[in-house]
């Protein structure tokens, strides 16, 4: 019979940030496409459960409430003093680098 092996603490690590990517991706699409986040479930028995990562937690949050207020894009942009494009680069990395005029 042979022994279990017992994953390493930097495979487990490399797999669990892996998760945490791949969820923030998927989450993404939903943002691109301008759709309804999907409801958090609760893990079934025996499932492990991951987060989004900080950065794409207050991306998404944002993007709820905009979506939530019915807010347009360049309402936001006007409040915001940036450009379209540059709301766009930081709903989607995270990113604004000023106001642009």
């Amino acid at each position: 019979m042979r022994p279990k092996r017992s994953l390493s603490v930097q495979t487990k690590m490399k797999r669990l940030l892996n998760a945490i990517d791949a969820l923030d991706k998927g989450l993404s699409i939903y943002v691109d496409a301008r759709e309804t986040l999907p409801v958090v479930s609760v893990p079934a028995a025996g499932q492990k459960a991951v987060c989004p990562s900080a950065v794409e937690s207050a991306k998404l949050c944002t993007f709820q409430a905009i979506t939530n207020q019915g807010i347009k894009k360049t309402k936001l942009t006007r409040h915001l003093g940036c450009t379209g494009h540059k709301l766009i680069a930081y709903l989607t990395c995270g990113t604004l680098l000023g106001p642009t005029k």
